[in-house]
């Protein structure tokens, strides 16, 4: 969750938005280690 919270900042995206690009970019994906199941805004939300 650190990295996609950090991938949100770099991007400056919303939480919504952050989770659409980790579902659209492969790059994403594999930086983010989730090949499997992606966690969507709400829980990034809070865990935030």
């Amino acid at each position: 969750m650190v990295k996609v919270l950090f991938l949100h900042s770099t991007y400056n995206t919303s939480d919504e938005t952050t989770e659409m690009e980790i579902h659209d970019r492969i790059s994403f994906m594999y930086s983010l280690d989730y090949l499997e199941r992606l966690p969507d805004a709400r829980t990034k939300w809070l865990f935030r």
